[in-house]
Parts: structure tokens; C-alpha cells; sequence
């Protein structure tokens, strides 16, 4: 087999081959057989399949919030370019090859002459002498041609009769090659080979050969197809991103999720609106379903240039006034207080804390007036007094001091002057005076005083108002004369007791004159620089207990100390009988003898004793 260039050849043995081929001129071929008429049908294919796929590859993952190639990246770009470049060059390919196909001056096929079998499918002629035909056969509808390098050939029949005379005609040509190859008879093989160059041209024939095609446009085809591949892979990345990425945040807003945004940001989205938008407010969302002001403040700290700052200050008041509800439940200034000090961002509901802190404070007052007794006077109504006391609370605090002050009156000299003139005069000790001076009384007061200060303290939670024990005031200046009480500076319960003596009984056995006190309480609960204030006075009179004075165990002082803590029992008790609805029984210890100590522990061991038997 030999390779012969159509277009190399001299012009006379070009036209001679084309006249062959159309059997005009000898010599003519003893069959045909036509090449498919679909030149460059695989490049065709090709080209279609690579843009296929090239497109496929293009939708992969287009719009899927979870496809990592959601949007394309670069290298996703150089692959469009790339695959619509092979698909535009492999039609570049196949149109080149269709365009050579049809400029061929003659028609194109595989060409059974009496030298043999030539495939004129292209330029390149590919020549298959009969001098290396192995066999021929002839059957139905085709004659069958096999040379020795395995090349075999069908060219189709009529029928069987024109398949077996072709037969006989290879047969007879390949006799005659053999005559004219030995012969070396140029004559004799023009008459079986169309592309034999001979002496004896035709006169008709031109001295230029066919012209070649051009591959200039071949190029250029090849260049635009480079060009237009690159062109539209970025325009299709290009275009297909925008597309994507509208499909993805439609998709992110139809989910509404804080994962959802964020994966269209790991898709690489850069929507504006979805990232200064829509994910901080889907983070909100669930951050603002946690319930807490904390995830709300954790928001902000996170979030400190948010494009949602109304949104975000509702939310942060929307949980602030959750939680401030939560703290009220108690209804205590020590719950609400802790919210302040959790919620240092608490702002936004200043004012519902400030109404629930007073809200708090007008409880107490509806409490305690409900424990109270109310007169309806103006200066000795302790309910109404209660409520303006608490309002003095809500403004300046809760401490209130309670602080006695005695003050023994001019009767203490005339009883002094009778127990030293009469004949029971035993000593200065025995002297009533002696008994009743600021010293004794506050320590007696000592002892009334946390028992006041309790019964009043009932009334209120010590965070509203806190009652105390403040120290005495003193009763009498140098010259023996009352001072008038000063002025507080906290609200103050002033007890202020005036003693007199009178009523002496004497006591045979043992001997002794004893009087008994009147005592005058005047109470003034005040509050600073206002007039509001509550009066209540209460009067005591006390004899001495005449079991007590023929005691031979008792001294003066006990006698006096059992008088002087019996009288300021009737004070405490009639006092709150006048300011509580419900007032507690109340009493300071009793003065108890060295026998009665004695017997009342002897009865003590005795039940311990019947105890431990017992057990």
C-alpha cells in the first residue's frame, strides 16, 4: 500500500484521475464504493458532547446552598473555558473537514480499478495494488477484495451475476498488470492505473494543478474558537454566578436560618443584605430564644456595628422586661436589686424598674396599714402614718432609729426628802431617786427596746423600713432642766418618759417605804425636714408588788427594778394596742430572788431527772 497526495500531483494525472473516477475516460473503475456523506460527523459529536458536559459541569451544584461549588470559583472558570474551547474546536475540526470533503474535485469513495483499489475518502490517496491481492470472492450483493497485509475491501452488488463479473474483471486486471508490469509497458498501464503519469497528455490539459484548499481559515476558525471558548466560559461563570447566587439567597431567606446564611457565606455569597441584614437578624432570633438577657448582651458584644440597632434594642428590652418580671415575683427590693446588678445594660426599662421598685414600696405600705389600726386623726393615725413613712423610706432608706429618753420628775426630791426623814430610812440605797436615774432606765430601756423594736418590725421587710435601737438621749441639761429633742436626721421614734413618785407604802418586815411611779410616755415618730409625724402618748402607774417587798431575799433595787420594768410592759403593750391591728403579747423578763432562782432550779433538776428515768 502507498500514500499518494492528490494535490502533489502534476495537473494531466489529476484531471486523468477525476475522469476515471466519473468513468469518462479509461481507465474507468470496476466498482464503487461511496464514503459516508456525514464528513466530520465525530468531530460533530465530539464537539456536542464536550459542550454538554461542559454545561452539565457549569449546573452542577448551581443554586444548592450545601454544593461547596455553589458559586464557581476561578479554576471552575478555566474549566468553562477550556470545555467550550474543545467543543468549538472540535466543530472548528469538523467543519474543516467537511469543507476539504466537498471541495474535492472528484467523489469521493473507495475506487476498484484494474491496478487495484484506491481510497479516495481525502487528498491522500491511499493505493492498494492488485500485484498484493490475496483473494477475491464474490457473493450476493458484494465483491469482496482481501490483500496480504490483511486490507480487505467490500464494494456492493446489484446482485450476485454483476458481483461475480466484477470478480472476473479483477481477475483478467490483475492477468493484465502482470502482462505490463513484465513488459514495462507504459501504454498498457495507463490503461489500468488512473494516476500513471504518460507521455502523451491531453492538449486540453492546463499546466496548474488543483489548487490545495487554503488553511488560513482553518486557522482563524481555530483562533475564533479559542476565543470564543474563553469568551463565553467567563461569561457563563460570570452569568451563572449572578444567577446562582440569587437562587442561593433566595433559598438562605425562604429557610430564614442563622445555619442557612451561613452557609450562602460559605458558598461565598456577598449579599449585602444578608450579611448586615438578615443573618444578624437570624441570630437574634436565636439568641432571643434563649430566653436571657445575657444571650442578648453576648449579641451586641458581638455585633457592635449592627445594622439593626432598633431591632436589636427591642430585643434587649423585650428580655430585660422578662427578666424584670422574673425579679418581681418575689416582691422584694433585694430580687430587684440583683437584677440591676446582673443587668448593668438595664437601661431600657429604667422606668418599669423604677415603677416596680415603687411598686414594691406601695405593697409594704398597703401591708402594713392592714396590720395597723387607723383613727383618721392627723398626728395619731399610724396607718395613714405608715404610708407616708414608707414614701420617706422609697426617698432616703429604711432606717428608722427608736431612742428613749427618761426624765425624773420634781416628785423624786419631796419622795427622796420623806424615806430620809421617816424612821425606815436605811441608807442612801433605799433613797426612790436613786433607782430612776438615766443610768438605771437605760438599762432597763436596753431591754425594751429590741422587744419595741421587733413587734414593730412586723410591719415591715427590713429592706423597707429597718427598725434599731438607737443610743438614749440625754434628759436634763446642767441645771437639771429638759432638753428639747433635736431634730433627725434619719426618721426617728422619740420615747420620751417623764417618772413620777408618789404613794408611799411602807413594809413592816422587812422594813422599808416604797412609792409607786407614774410614768408619762410621750412618743413622736418624725420624720426629717417634714411636718408628718405620729403622736401617741400613753400613761402608766405602777404600786410596788407587796410580794416582792416582804421578800426577805429582795433588796430596794429589785423592788424598784420589778416597778420600773412592770410599767414599761403597760407601755409597750397599751403603745402597740394602739398602732397594730393584731399586737403581739409582749413583757420584759421579770426580776426573779435568790430563793425563787433557787426553787425554780430545784424544780428543774427534777424534771431532768424524771427525764433520764424515763428514758
Amino acid at each position: 500500500m502507498k500514500s499518494i497526495e492528490f494535490y502533489d500531483l502534476p495537473r494531466p494525472v489529476q484531471e486523468r484521475f477525476v475522469a476515471a473516477s466519473q468513468a469518462t475516460l479509461a481507465p474507468a473503475p470496476l466498482a464503487m464504493r461511496p464514503a459516508p456523506e456525514y464528513v466530520g460527523a465525530r468531530w460533530f459529536i465530539a464537539s456536542a458532547v464536550c459542550f454538554g458536559i461542559t454545561v452539565a459541569f457549569a449546573y452542577y451544584g448551581f443554586g444548592d446552598l450545601k454544593h461547596p461549588s455553589a458559586l464557581a470559583t476561578g479554576v471552575h472558570a478555566l474549566l468553562y473555558c477550556l470545555g467550550f474551547t474543545l467543543s468549538f474546536a472540535s466543530l472548528t475540526r469538523g467543519l474543516t473537514l467537511r469543507d476539504r470533503a466537498l471541495s474535492l474535485p472528484f467523489a469521493r469513495g473507495t475506487y476498484l480499478f484494474p491496478m487495484g483499489v484506491v481510497e479516495a475518502t481525502s487528498s491522500a490517496l491511499q493505493v492498494h495494488s492488485l500485484a498484493d491481492l490475496r483473494t477475491v470472492e464474490a457473493n450476493a450483493a458484494a465483491l469482496s477484495v482481501t490483500f496480504v497485509d490483511g486490507t480487505s475491501f467490500d464494494f456492493p452488488a446489484r446482485d450476485h451475476e454483476q458481483a461475480e463479473a466484477a470478480r472476473r474483471a479483477v481477475n483478467e486486471s490483475q492477468e493484465r498488470l502482470d502482462e505490463a508490469t513484465r513488459a514495462d509497458s507504459v501504454r498498457h498501464m495507463a490503461a489500468l492505473d488512473p494516476l500513471l503519469r504518460t507521455n502523451f497528455p491531453s492538449p486540453f490539459s492546463q499546466d496548474v494543478p488543483f489548487k490545495r484548499p487554503t488553511t488560513a481559515w482553518s486557522l482563524a476558525l481555530l483562533g475564533m474558537a479559542v476565543l470564543s471558548g474563553a469568551v463565553l466560559g467567563i461569561g457563563v461563570w460570570e452569568v451563572r454566578n449572578k444567577l446562582s447566587a440569587r437562587k442561593l439567597v433566595a433559598a438562605a431567606r425562604a429557610l430564614d436560618t442563622t445555619a442557612a446564611y451561613r452557609e450562602y457565606l460559605e458558598r461565598g455569597g456577598r449579599s449585602p443584605e444578608i450579611v448586615e441584614v438578615l443573618l444578624p437578624r437570624a441570630e437574634l432570633a436565636e439568641a432571643k430564644a434563649q430566653g436571657s438577657v445575657a444571650a442578648i448582651e453576648q449579641y451586641i458584644a458581638s455585633h457592635p456595628d449592627s445594622k439593626i440597632p432598633n431591632e436589636v434594642a427591642e430585643a434587649l428590652r423585650a428580655a430585660l422586661l422578662a427578666a424584670l418580671e422574673r425579679a418581681k415575683a418575689p416582691g422584694t427590693l433585694a430580687a430587684l436589686d440583683e437584677f440591676a446588678r446582673s443587668h448593668p445594660r438595664h437601661e431600657p426599662v429604667s422606668e418599669e424598674l423604677a415603677e416596680a421598685r415603687h411598686q414594691v414600696y406601695r405593697s409594704a405600705a398597703a401591708r402594713a396599714k392592714e396590720l395597723s389600726i387607723a383613727t383618721g386623726a392627723r398626728r395619731s393615725d399610724p396607718a395613714a402614718f405608715w404610708e407616708r413613712l414608707v414614701a420617706h423610706a422609697e426617698q432616703h432608706g429604711p432606717r428608722v432609729e427608736v431612742r428613749f429618753r427618761s426624765i425624773l420628775g420634781k416628785s423624786a426630791k419631796q419622795a427622796d426628802t420623806q424615806v430620809r426623814s421617816g424612821s425606815y430610812f436605811a441608807g442612801n440605797s433605799s433613797l426612790p431617786s436613786r433607782h430612776f436615774r438615766e443610768s438605771e432606765m437605760h438599762a432597763r430601756e436596753a431591754l425594751a427596746g429590741p422587744i419595741l423594736v421587733s413587734a414593730l418590725q412586723s410591719l415591715f421587710n427590713p429592706e423597707i423600713v429597718r427598725f434599731e435601737l438607737g443610743p438614749p438621749l440625754p434628759g436634763t441639761d446642767e441645771e437639771d432642766k429638759p432638753l428639747p429633742l433635736p431634730q433627725p436626721t434619719v426618721a426617728s421614734l422619740y420615747i420620751d418618759s417623764r417618772i413620777e413618785l408618789s404613794g408611799a407604802v411602807f413594809n413592816a418586815k422587812p422594813r422599808g417605804v416604797f412609792f409607786g411611779a407614774g410614768t408619762f410616755y410621750y412618743t413622736k415618730f418624725l420624720l426629717p425636714d417634714s411636718d408628718e409625724r405620729l403622736d401617741i402618748e400613753v400613761r402608766a402607774w405602777r404600786s410596788p408588788t407587796r410580794s416582792l417587798m416582804r421578800s426577805t431575799q429582795r433588796t430596794t433595787a429589785d423592788v424598784y427594778e420589778d416597778l420600773a420594768r412592770r410599767s414599761l410592759n403597760m407601755f409597750l403593750r397599751r403603745y402597740l394596742k394602739r398602732v397594730l391591728r393584731d399586737p403581739p403579747e409582749v413583757s420584759l423578763p421579770a426580776v426573779v430572788l435568790p430563793d425563787a432562782q433557787e426553787e425554780k432550779d430545784e424544780k428543774d433538776d427534777k424534771e431532768d431527772s424524771a427525764e433520764e428515768k424515763q428514758g
